[in-house]
């Protein structure tokens, strides 16, 4: 997604391009059909299934009205219901009403058969939906009802028929009895449906987006990611979308059911009236469109500026001790100032262009309140039509107006949630996009929606322009990775670049073997169990780690590993996940039973037997780990979560994972990992690490590299110009690199 740029021009207009096109409507079915029907289907089969379903809707609220309306013809008193209730009895037992009612609803039926398996699971979410729709036939009718109701009222005052009067007032009171628990029980259906529908929608994103290293590809802090606040579309934007989606198929369909029901009264009451007003509306509709294309941009816009606004906030949460000691209060300020500025320069625009509608849609609609009392009067005084025509011909007029002026009426709101949809369908694409062949794929699903947009400014126009994943495109080398079970890590021949292209690495190879590698190495040759890797920071350290991982691929040459379920990272700053003292130490198997002993003599290994008593509820005491443990206290923790793995891991990775300990208890780590036999890889910066692996792999920059054994790195730098001794680390890997290149 195209960003604006700072400086004065950054509350100009957004470089953001969408239509209300075939890519809006995929991005819309994408998301909202695997609730109600398989994706890999296709749509087609989902489309039918709602035309069935609202099929057999409709021959159920024509039996229910049949059987209501003969109810209430049988027990009201004469005088009490509208006198059109027996002409509309008459109308729906007339040929072939009744056979469509039945015939209709049983080829629906014998659809659905057919295509059951694949609603599996999904049948309570469809008969939820049925009855919602069901409801909503029931309000169109009662309003209806009421219509006439009001009618007789209002003949009955003009006539001076006190008897009358009060009668009708009764049917009045009938229905209000009937209405108020059914729009009551409309109401709490469609909440209802809302809220199971985002349930499942938040879970469908949530599966893809930590499945695949999704959530590590798209983060914002990573080079080449381009998908905002993935956060905020996996809450607000869901929640947004399933509410208003529902809130706009009922208006739609509601819409439509008052086109049908209100039309013919409007059409038997002045055949003029009906054509001035689908003229009037059509205009009217055609300019909001236009109008809706520019706010839909804005609310984009708007989206993402809050998002990037909460993000910073919550920034300043997560770092507020290092905030602190830096003293960098005013940086921070000043960085949530600009975001600030940003959202409510946006703001503004979006309230000068919501003015602009709000005027235009006041205008159209006091306008359209003159049109039937200008027709219908003249027929009034032309003693044409009764006293409650006029009123029940407004009334059916403004239902109509409502129903055909839909976009009108609500072009905010469709603007805002086309917005949240385009969103939520480049998080999907994004999502969906993993692998060698994603910009295939993409193109693919590009050239079957058709133009995305204009220009090349739209978030999919972005990912074919391969901006999202530098690493996956096919036009850049791939380091190819093989992934077999009680494999060692060998690589072979690699080359490791970054993703704009610098070369960190040049023809490493090696082998890795985990303490249960069952795989024998290519060509038998030796492995190494136990790597140092060194070198100055910003050479490649952490980089070759990632790549062994899997999380970088660009580059040539080949890495096979085992499954990432055998080896276990330990990062320089551990992961102290949201929970008890139990999960810390289990994570990532929370499933695996360890006894509290267990538990006790993993913390003892590692100094932190006290560590349960100092918390009330011992194991089961929920705190911010990452805030009441320091540095070196989590360091520890993530060491006992390996010792309590089960099984071991094969290999382990340590990327500076023992910075924040002293150097004695670093030395005991190293040898409670030894003495449980466990294959390791270290990346360190600490002299005393080298006698605690058999091999030291020194990165030089600019692609060298120099792999020794734990003797000849230290030979080396007491043998180097300039070194007395290892000093430092940096100094190691210069003398290495100079003397091994000499000789």
């Amino acid at each position: 997604m195209a960003r604006p740029t700072k400086g004065p021009e950054f509350g100009a207009r957004p470089t953001l391009g969408f239509r209300f096109d075939r890519v809006l409507w995929r991005r819309f079915r994408v998301i909202a059909q695997p609730y109600f029907y398989p994706v890999h289907e296709g749509g087609r089969s989902w489309g039918m299934l709602v035309l069935a379903m609202l099929v057999c809707v409709i021959g159920g609220t024509y039996r229910a009205a049949a059987a209501g309306i003969s109810l209430a013809l049988f027990l009201a008193p004469p005088g009490s219901l509208p006198s059109q209730l027996p002409t509309l009895m008459l109308r729906l037992r007339t040929m072939p009403a009744p056979v469509l009612a039945v015939a209709l609803p049983v080829a629906a039926a014998v659809f659905t058969w057919r295509v059951r398996h694949h609603l599996a699971g999904r049948w309570t979410r469809w008969g939820s939906l049925a009855l919602l729709l069901f409801l909503l036939f029931c309000v169109t009718g009662l309003n209806v009802y009421i219509s006439y109701v009001f009618r007789g009222i209002d003949n009955q005052l003009v006539a001076r028929e006190e008897e009358g009067f009060y009668k009708a007032m009764s049917g009045y009171g009938v229905a209000l009895l009937v209405a108020v628990p059914v729009i009551g029980f409309y109401k709490y259906m469609r909440m209802k449906l809302a809220r199971q529908w985002r349930g499942f929608l938040c879970e469908f994103f949530l599966e893809r987006y930590l499945s695949r290293q999704v959530y590590y590809k798209l983060d914002s802090n990573t080079e080449g990611a381009d998908i905002d606040n993935p956060d905020q579309r996996l809450t607000e934007d869901v929640d947004y979308f399933t509410s208003e989606s529902l809130s706009f198929l009922l208006d739609v369909l509601g819409g439509i059911l008052d086109l049908i029901s209100f039309a013919a009264i409007l059409w038997a009451t002045s055949k003029p009236l009906m054509g001035s007003l689908l003229a009037y509306a059509l205009v009217g509709t055609v300019i909001a469109a236009a109008v809706g294309q520019r706010l839909m941009e804005i609310n984009y816009e708007q989206l993402r500026r809050e998002a990037d606004l909460r993000y910073s906030l919550v920034r300043i949460r997560d770092n507020a001790e290092a905030i602190a000691f830096y003293g960098g209060e005013a940086q921070e300020a000043s960085g949530v100032r600009e975001r600030l500025h940003s959202a409510l320069a946006n703001y503004d625009r979006n309230i000068r262009w919501s003015i602009i509608v709000l005027v235009y849609q006041r205008m159209f609609f006091y306008l359209a309140r003159l049109v039937p009392y200008l027709v219908i009067g003249s027929l009034y005084f032309a003693k044409k039509v009764d006293f409650g025509t006029v009123g029940q011909g407004a009334f059916a007029f403004s239902m109509v107006l409502s129903a055909v002026t839909l976009i009108i009426d609500r072009i905010k709101d469709i603007s805002r949630f086309a917005a949240g949809v385009n969103r939520l369908g480049a998080f999907y694409d994004a999502m969906e996009a993993d692998g060698d062949n994603a910009l295939e794929r993409l193109k693919t699903r590009s050239q079957q929606a058709g133009p995305a947009t204009l220009g090349k400014e739209n978030e999919l126009d972005d990912l074919l322009e391969a901006g999202r994943f530098p690493s996956n495109r096919r036009d850049v080398a791939q380091i190819r990775s093989v992934v077999e079970p009680g494999a060692a890590v060998e690589v072979s021949e690699m080359s490791l670049q970054t993703p704009t292209g610098r070369t960190l690495i040049t023809g490493l190879s090696l082998a890795l073997l985990g303490s249960a590698t069952r795989v024998p190495l290519r060509g038998g040759a030796a492995g190494v169990r136990r790597l140092l890797i060194v070198g100055p920071s910003g050479f490649g350290k952490s980089s070759l780690l990632r790549a062994i991982a899997g999380l970088w691929s660009r580059g040539t040459g080949e890495i096979r590993r085992p499954p990432a379920g055998e080896m276990l990272f330990l990062p320089q700053k551990p992961y102290m996940p949201l929970g008890d003292l139990r999960t810390q130490l289990l994570y990532p198997n929370l499933l695996a039973i360890v006894s509290d002993s267990h538990l006790v003599e993993a913390l003892d290994h590692l100094g932190l037997r006290d560590l349960p008593t100092r918390f009330p509820g011992g194991f089961d005491a929920v705190q911010d780990w990452s805030r009441v443990l320091s540095g070196g206290e989590q360091q520890r923790l993530a060491i006992a979560r390996c010792l309590l793995a089960s099984p071991p891991p094969a290999l382990l990775v340590l990327d500076e994972a023992t910075s924040a300990l002293p150097s004695r208890d670093e030395a005991n780590l190293y040898r409670l990992l030894r003495k449980r036999d466990l294959s390791y890889i270290s990346v360190g910066h600490r002299d005393s690490l080298v006698e605690h692996h058999d091999r030291v792999l020194g990165i030089c920059g600019g692609g060298d590299w120099r792999l020794l054994t734990a003797e000849q790195w230290l030979s080396a730098g007491e043998n180097a110009p300039h070194a007395h001794g290892v000093q430092s680390v940096r100094q190691g890997v210069e003398a290495s690199c100079f003397v091994f290149s000499a000789r």
